[in-house]
């Protein structure tokens, strides 16, 4: 948000003038050119829909400037670090940023045992005899935990009602990394944002080094829930990587569980006694320097239900964020706030138009194992829906039923 003024002064409303609450995270950035802050704010907005909030400069007051406003107090402690919020309360060490404890304030729950501390960044060694590097994951030789063995920077603690942040850096061998961990308001989950330039190289005598990152758990966990294209697949513990679609938890019956996220990453490990995910590797073959480089990813622990659909509600809030797009006070033919559809009944994983250009297809499936009725509501009359037709004979279209309240059932 460019904003020649204060930040102090900035106010954030919805469209019909209510304040929300809203934190400045980012101040004075100067970019080509131009002045930004960076604003997080916390609005309702429908699914497969949008809302509009107004940025805008609240009127100068006379304040009396204080005779010096640098105490030149510093505060340096080796205290433990705290972010909270009215669901979770999660403390890391100061001196490794491990997590040793996450407690989940609804049921007062303690999910990691401060034994192991979670959360630790982890240079693993793969050994080669298998071959095809870039393809297999190799058994591991050694395992170094980073946050323990090399020095941990915290470089700002923010505190906000909106969003709570910590930033630190480390460097490792030849590499090194920068993370921003947040927790926002009313939020069960913490984001770990990492930039790792990453110059390892793999070769056959010293094998595969890999970055990864680990979440032991206080509970045994012999079997994971993943998600997977079109659903989610129970697997046993394994010591070895699987395939999932950014989301990895262990499987239970009912309640709440813990779930390690990923927004680009698929190469998950629940090994029975806590999770992982590989994050990069240097591999040597075929290409002998494919990661060189800068590498940016997001990585997430969240206590969620464990319910297959809320599972894959938080892949996809995870990996697909709200996006902001800023623009002028002007006219125009939506409202202020809306939804182009909803769905109850099943779940929505694509919005593509018609191969032959005559609409749009919408592709479904069930998350779950009993059969459903799938609702879609439109926010405007359409003039059919129906399966796709098969080739080379149309099936019937299903006509909507009432212009007040369009809506196909399948």
């Amino acid at each position: 948000f460019a904003l020649r003024e204060h930040p102090n002064r900035l106010i954030v409303t919805d469209s019909d003038g209510g304040r929300l609450p809203a934190q400045v995270t980012e101040s004075g950035t100067h970019y080509w050119g131009h002045h930004y802050h960076r604003v997080a704010v916390c609005a309702q907005i429908p699914a497969f829909g949008y809302t509009s909030v107004v940025l805008q400069s609240k009127p100068e007051e006379h304040v009396a400037m204080p005779l010096f406003d640098d105490p030149r107090c510093d505060v340096i402690t080796d205290g433990e670090i705290v972010l909270e919020n009215s669901r979770i309360r999660a403390v890391f060490c100061p001196n490794t940023m491990q997590l040793y404890s996450l407690v989940q304030k609804s049921s007062g729950r303690e999910l990691i045992d401060p034994r192991q501390p979670a959360c630790a960044f982890r240079l693993i060694t793969e050994e080669t005899s298998n071959g095809m590097t870039a393809w297999r994951v190799g058994k591991y030789a050694r395992v170094q935990n980073l946050n323990e063995s090399c020095p941990v920077t915290v470089s700002s603690v923010v505190r906000g009602d909106v969003r709570q942040q910590i930033s630190y850096s480390m460097p490792f061998a030849s590499s090194s990394l920068k993370a921003t961990v947040t927790l926002d308001a009313e939020s069960e989950l913490l984001r770990f944002d990492a930039v790792v330039d990453w110059h390892e190289l793999g070769s056959p005598n010293a094998g595969i080094p890999q970055l990864n990152f680990a979440l032991p758990l206080a509970q045994e966990t012999p079997v994971s829930r993943c998600v997977v294209p079109f659903g989610v697949s129970d697997r046993p513990a394994l010591a070895q990587d699987v395939p999932c679609s950014g989301l990895i938890a262990p499987a239970l019956q009912n309640g709440d569980t813990v779930a390690l996220l990923s927004d680009c990453k698929y190469g998950f490990r629940n090994d029975g006694h806590g999770l992982s995910v590989s994050l990069i590797r240097g591999s040597y073959d075929p290409d002998p320097t494919p990661e060189i480089g800068v590498h940016t990813m997001a990585l997430g622990v969240a206590v969620v239900s464990s319910r297959s659909a809320d599972l894959l509600r938080c892949s996809d809030c995870f990996s697909h964020p709200v996006s902001a797009c800023a623009n002028t006070s002007h006219s125009g033919s939506l409202a202020p706030n809306g939804r182009f559809l909803s769905v109850c009944g099943a779940k929505l994983s694509a919005v593509k138009q018609a191969e032959d250009g005559s609409g749009l297809i919408l592709r479904f499936y069930n998350p779950e194992n009993t059969a459903a009725e799938a609702r879609v509501i439109f926010q405007r009359v359409i003039r059919a829906a129906g399966p796709p037709p098969p080739k080379p004979d149309p099936s019937p279209s299903v006509p909507p039923q009432g212009p007040a309240c369009p809506q196909a059932i399948f």
